[in-house]
């Protein structure tokens, strides 16, 4: 059985496509690891930390000034004194918000 030579065309532009998204996903897979980085824990483990609490049962997250956002409980900036964070807290004086501690460990 021959193979015409259109179906030989497109099978190495199959081909070619395919080895395309091979190396974009191996692209995407090293640019996620370098950063990452940002799901790591804050370089500095003791200090103040602003924590938004919704309920006994409710996730806390913590404000991060690296993402400008919240993140999960102990990947927030951590303040080296209370009036820095209190000073966040005023910010957003209607959010549940709540000044933690942390010590180092």
């Amino acid at each position: 059985m021959a193979i015409s030579e259109e179906l030989r065309k497109r099978v190495a532009q199959l081909e070619a496509e395919q080895q395309r998204q091979e190396k974009d996903v191996s692209d995407l897979t090293k640019i996620r690891q370098e950063t990452s980085t940002s799901e790591k824990a804050p370089k500095n483990k003791e200090g103040f930390f602003v924590k938004l609490v919704f309920g006994d049962n409710a996730p806390v997250s913590e404000w991060s000034d690296e993402t400008h956002g919240w993140r999960t409980a102990g990947l927030g900036t951590r303040y080296p004194n209370q009036q820095i964070a209190a000073e966040l807290k005023e910010k957003w004086p209607n959010y549940p918000l709540q000044i933690g501690s942390a010590k180092k460990g």
